[in-house]
């Protein structure tokens, strides 16, 4: 056998606790010795003999590859004594040698089959933090940790096993090395030995099943507060450790288990220049969702842990890890923004903690089954307005005027394949500056206006519009819409139907359009003004509690806290794995934004309202036909 050739991982023995091994083998070298003195006094002495010395290798002369050749023999014919002076010689005789980390390797095999702990220790000490290939660390981590089994040193083979589990990048190896964890911790250790480890590896699976350990001690010595302590922290910490199922499985054992308190966690831009108009409205929404300022409310018990975004992917990321490693949230809402929810939903993904995102990017949920979003959807609410414009207005020619930067192409591109899709057809097509203020020349061509001057009167023109379709779509701001609904009225148009989205539902549309936009169809996820009691009874909280408007990012911030605390009223929640699951199944929920479950890919099922202008105030358009047209 060639020297480089690998050793197999040692033989991973059936675990025995070190104290009865010590016990057991005391008792049979007593049982032996007075075996062999009844035989020695009940025979003739023998002659007395010389002992044989044992024969010294053939090494001298060799050099370092012939004396690892020779101690190969040697241990292939289990002389482990010879082949570990061989081995030693060469370690002594070569300190310069590339054969050295092997020859002290090979040498702490020696030691173990020898059944000399202490040494194989030592030797393998000597190899701890060099540039081995994973496989041989693997090994020297495994023999450490059997190694310290046996001279009855708990703490340190918990420490070796753990780096070679950390070490293994097979899963079944991982397995087994958890399960050699998982007997240390079950037979070998006491109640303070188990605080301890509890406390030494609180940031592993070995605290935490140390805990759970724990736990069932306390409960069998009678200590039931105590017992229910240990478990909460388990379960807070650790629900998404490989060894919860047992957690599960015993809890069903304890009747009536339901923790204390339940905690979640929000992450939202609480500083810089976003906090005051986005950050604080929505953190508004969700402690009113907990009855955060209801000191008498009697109900469910929910701890809220706040974390500032920072505006960055990173600040999220870090929020999500702290809650869930420091805080043992059950579930987070937020954060808002497109970066910071992309590196929120990693972290939350990645540690197994349900998330529910406010953003608007809808394929945040591809990140995994544990993001959700509960945000503003732009292809539902263009689908609601063309859908009702078409079905019930019977409008199935459009134009669409809009702005050239992002959100005006990106909508308009939403817009006009919704059309197409349910019949319509788009007439004219016109963009503008984002910067723009007079729009005379885009309307001019959209409705082919020439010029004529009015008999008897100078300078004064009259303006003969060509109406061609029945509708304009604007994906605009409110202060722009006006402007443009005031020149239209200019240029003597009328008789279509103005289309808007939510950021039409602003007070500064009215103000400044008022007559000019009267009938006017737009669609949003919030209305203040919405007809339903669930929405009437958020909007009275929101402005006796704040002293101010909800937002849509207070309500839709409301409903997502909201989908937690309801899940939870329903029945205890012991796992982030459980929420995850409760939350898939979510389904006619009563959210003042529209929600009403997730669908599959953990995107938010919304009813949107679709709103008109009548005398110079908003209104709802039917209810009925919302619900009629809700989220498939």
């Amino acid at each position: 056998m060639c020297f480089s050739e690998m050793i197999p991982l040692p033989i991973i023995r059936p675990l025995l606790r070190p104290r009865n091994r010590a016990r057991r083998t005391l008792s049979w070298v007593f049982l032996l010795s007075l075996t062999a003195l009844i035989v020695v006094g009940c025979a003739p002495g023998p002659k007395a003999r010389r002992a044989p010395s044992i024969r010294q290798p053939p090494s001298k002369g060799l050099d370092e590859a012939a004396l690892m050749r020779l101690a190969e023999d040697r241990f292939a014919r289990e002389k482990f004594q010879e082949a570990a002076k061989i081995y030693q010689k060469v370690l002594k005789d070569f300190p310069d040698s590339p054969v050295q980390n092997e020859a002290q390797y090979r040498l702490a095999l020696c030691f173990d089959q020898l059944n000399r702990p202490d040494e194989t220790v030592k030797a393998l000490k000597k190899l701890i933090g060099l540039d081995l290939p994973k496989p041989r660390q693997l090994k020297i981590f495994s023999l450490l940790a059997e190694s310290y089994l046996k001279l009855d040193s708990p703490f340190d083979t918990l420490r070796w096993f753990l780096e070679a589990h950390d070490t293994a990048d097979r899963e079944d190896l991982k397995v087994e090395f958890r399960d050699r964890i998982r007997q240390v911790l079950s037979e070998d250790l006491s109640e303070s030995e188990l605080r301890e480890v509890a406390y030494i590896y609180r940031d592993t699976h070995v605290g935490g099943y140390a805990k759970f350990i724990l736990a069932q001690r306390l409960l069998e010595s009678e200590k039931a507060d105590e017992s229910r302590q240990m478990l909460l922290e388990v379960l807070r910490f650790y629900s998404h450790e490989y060894f919860y199922p047992e957690v599960e499985a015993f809890l069903e054992e304890v009747e009536g288990f339901v923790p204390d308190e339940y905690v979640l966690g929000c992450i939202l831009p609480l500083s810089g220049k976003g906090a005051s108009r986005f950050g604080e409205p929505s953190l508004n929404g969700v402690k009113l969702a907990i009855h955060a300022f209801e000191p008498e409310y009697e109900g469910l018990k929910v701890r809220l842990v706040i974390k500032d975004s920072r505006s960055s992917p990173q600040g999220a990321a870090r929020a999500v890890e702290e809650l869930v490693r420091e805080e043992g949230v059950l579930g987070i809402v937020g954060p808002l923004f497109r970066a910071t929810s992309e590196g929120a939903a990693k972290k939350a993904q990645e540690l197994r903690v349900p998330l529910i995102t406010l953003t608007t990017k809808e394929d945040i949920t591809h990140e995994g089954d544990f993001v959700f979003r509960n945000g503003l959807s732009y292809p539902l609410q263009i689908r609601f307005l063309v859908t009702y414009a078409t079905r019930y207005l019977e409008h199935y020619r459009f134009a669409v005027l809009y702005p050239n930067g992002g959100y005006g192409k990106t909508l308009s591109s939403l817009f006009i394949s919704e059309v197409y899709r349910q019949g319509g057809e788009i007439v004219s097509l016109e963009s503008y500056a984002e910067s723009q203020m007079d729009f005379g020349n885009e309307i001019r061509r959209m409705f082919k206006i020439e010029d004529e001057e009015t008999p008897g009167r100078k300078g004064q023109k009259l303006f003969n519009p060509v109406i061609e379709f029945d509708g304009v779509f604007i994906p605009d701001q409110a202060d722009r819409v006006a402007q443009i609904a005031s020149q239209l009225a200019y240029y003597n148009v009328s008789g279509i139907t103005l289309l808007g989205t939510n950021t039409w539902n602003h007070p500064n549309l009215l103000e400044k359009a008022g007559e000019f936009v009267e009938g006017a169809l737009l669609v949003d996820e919030f209305f203040t003004g919405g007809q339903s009691p669930i929405v009437r009874d958020f909007v009275n909280r929101f402005r006796a509690t704040f002293a101010a408007e909800p937002t849509i990012l207070a309500a839709q911030a409301f409903d997502a806290a909201r989908v937690f605390i309801t899940i939870l009223e329903k029945s205890p929640i012991l796992s982030r794995e459980a929420m995850q699951k409760e939350l898939t199944l979510v389904s006619d929920f009563p959210g003042i934004s529209g929600f009403n479950g997730f669908d599959p890919t953990g995107n938010a099922k919304k009813t949107p309202f679709l709103l008109t202008v009548q005398e110079k105030a908003f209104s709802e358009v039917l209810p009925e036909f919302s619900d009629r047209l809700s989220y498939p």
